[in-house]
This record gives structure tokens, sequence and C-alpha cells, in this order.
């Protein structure tokens, strides 16, 4: 079991966040490893099949050969992310064909260990939220200049969690369970927080410059209720993971260094309460009170996205998947008019502060 104990859920509710050391095996991690690689092949088989990539790198790490990829064909990230992904304009049919729907995925999803933290937090009747993502920070030095302002590849720009949901779902009680595949420190694009400002509730967010990944927190607005700002470096081992309320205000660091920082973003909300991507599916991962509508299967699982993706390429009429105009109306703002460098702070700041 590996439910929080008091003095650990006193921390989240202080803080709005907790790391959690250890929380899937070395075991855990080998088997992800291996479906990824098994992954990453499959999709360097398909794009070079269709003339997307010169060559399958083949001969290379798979640090090194996605690096490649990328580079090529920066889709192939679509190949290994746990969602679809959301855009601002209306999804066109048979657009974003692919979503990674692998065993190890479904297995750490509703891992008993993840499921026992998560209950401590909101529960016994947990949803699987479908808002997950994959991670891959890729080294500064190899980020071309359309991939290095998105979060799944470059930094991550201070924000809450709240800010991905639609609107009927900005008071819903989800939280995040942020895990690492690889080690992350400073050095490779580890998460901080600031401490204390899930207390002042949804903060003010600017529109993204060019996507609604970026998305951000001024930095004259980081910090507690009472304006204080005390950002918290949370470097983790492989295997570790960071809890965060959605409105924790945190960001992650640029990857300096010449490997891959590999981590998930989970996130859970009660059963019954809309997820913020009602066009994606969620599924019930532990219930006390009704046990059997558990998915249990990882079967059901692969079933669940499968019949999600064959219905929005079927549709006639296209589908908003994710509305970011709430944020336009901000555009304006004084807040928002300083330039994405004075959001670091100080000239003499660290780079996150």
């Amino acid at each position: 079991m590996a439910k929080l104990s008091a003095e650990q859920l006193e921390q989240f509710e202080r803080d709005g966040f907790l790391v959690i050391e250890n929380l899937l095996s070395e075991a855990d991690i080998q088997a992800m490893w291996a479906e990824y690689t098994a992954a990453l092949d499959a999709a360097a088989q398909d794009l070079f099949g269709r003339g997307r990539i010169s060559q399958l790198y083949a001969d290379l790490p798979f640090d090194q050969r996605y690096v490649a990829i990328m580079d090529e064909d920066p889709t192939v990230f679509e190949y290994l992310n746990i969602s679809m992904p959301f855009i601002d304009e209306r999804y066109k049919a048979g657009q974003w064909a692919h979503v990674h729907t692998g065993a190890q995925v479904f297995n750490m999803i509703t891992n008993p260990n993840v499921l026992d933290v998560i209950e401590s937090v909101i529960g016994p009747e947990i949803y699987s939220n479908p808002i997950q993502h994959i991670r891959l920070k890729l080294p500064k030095k190899d980020l071309s200049q359309w991939n290095k302002s998105h979060s799944y590849f470059g930094r991550t720009l201070w924000h809450q969690d709240q800010a991905a949901v639609t609107k009927d779902a900005v008071e819903i009680d989800m939280i995040t369970l942020w895990v690492a595949m690889t080690d992350a420190a400073v050095e490779n694009s580890c998460l901080v927080a600031m401490a204390g400002s899930h207390k002042k509730g949804f903060e003010k967010h600017c529109p993204g410059k060019t996507t609604n990944f970026d998305n951000c927190i001024p930095g004259r607005l980081l910090g507690d209720a009472d304006g204080k700002k005390r950002p918290v470096v949370l470097p983790v081992k492989a295997g570790s993971a960071v809890l965060m309320t959605m409105t924790t205000e945190h960001a992650a660091t640029p990857n300096k260094t010449d490997k891959l920082r590999w981590s998930f973003d989970l996130r859970f909300n009660k059963i019954g309460q809309p997820t913020g991507r009602a066009v994606f599916p969620g599924f019930v991962a532990r219930s006390k009170a009704n046990p059997d509508i558990a998915v249990r299967k990882h079967a059901d699982y692969v079933a669940l996205w499968d019949a999600a993706r064959a219905k929005l390429s079927a549709e006639i009429e296209e589908t908003v998947l994710y509305d970011n105009s709430r944020f336009e109306r901000y555009r304006n703002d004084p807040a928002c008019s300083i330039s994405r460098e004075t959001y670091k702070g100080a000239k003499k700041a660290p780079e996150w502060a």
C-alpha cells in the first residue's frame, strides 16, 4: 500500500505539491522502456514507409533515434503520446490518427501504488482523466525553432493544470501525478513548483504566442495569496513522482544535457465529474462503491481509444477539442505585455525563477 501518511497529506495541503519516492519499481521502468523501444521502432517503420523520414535510424539508441526522427518529422511524437493532441482549431476528420495505448501504460495508470496515492487525496471513487501526456524533453541543443516553445519537448512555462481543462471542468477535483521514467534534475528539466500558490485559486494566464501549449502566468503574478514567491526545485529519481493540485503553479527547466528527460503526466478526478476533455475517453480506475465498474483489462482500455478515434474520424461536423478563448481577453492586459524573458525575473535569478 502506498497511501500517504498524515505528515505527507499535511505537506501536500500546505505546499500544493509532494514528492513521492520510488512509486514505481525498477521492473516497471524497464518494462516501459521495452514497450517504448518497440513503439518507436513501429513509428519509424510507418513514417519511413510513407516517405516521411529518409531512413530508419535503427542502429541508434533510443535517445538518439528519437532526436533524429524528430528532426525530420515531429509527428513521431503522436505515435508515442498517451492521448491525442488538443488544438484550438476544430478537429478535422482523419487528423491525429495515433495514440499509444500500450499495456505498460495501462499498468502504470492502474498501478495499485498510483491509485493508493490518489485515493489518499480524493477518495476511492477514482476516474482516470484523459488529459494525460508523455513528456520527452529533447536536449536543448537539439530543439528546432518550432519545438523549443512546445512544452512536450522544450521548457515548460509557469502555469496551472486547471488551464488545460475546458470551461465545464474548472472546479473538478483533478489531481496531477507527474511520474519520472528517467532521473530529473535541474540540468535536464525537473519540475519547479511555487509553494502555497494553489490556495489562491486560478491565476491569470497570458495567451500563448504560438500555441495553447505556451499559455503562461506572468512572473509578476506568481506566488501565494500574499504574493510571496517560494519556488521549490523538485529533482526526482526514475520511478518517483510529484503530486500536484490543479491550481499549483509549476514549470520545468530546460534540458541542458545530451539525453532525453522522460516523464508522464497522469491525471485523475472523482467519478462523475467532467474531465475537461469530453471527446477523449477516461475510465473508472477504482471504485469502492461499485468495484465491478472499474476497467481492469488492457484490451478494454485500448477499445476506448479506438472507439474515440473512430468516432472523431467519422464526424461529419467538426468537433471542438479545446477552447482557448478564455485566455484571449488577457492578450492586451498590462501583465501580459512583458516579454517572455522578463517572466524569468531578475537578470541574476536562476532560469526557472
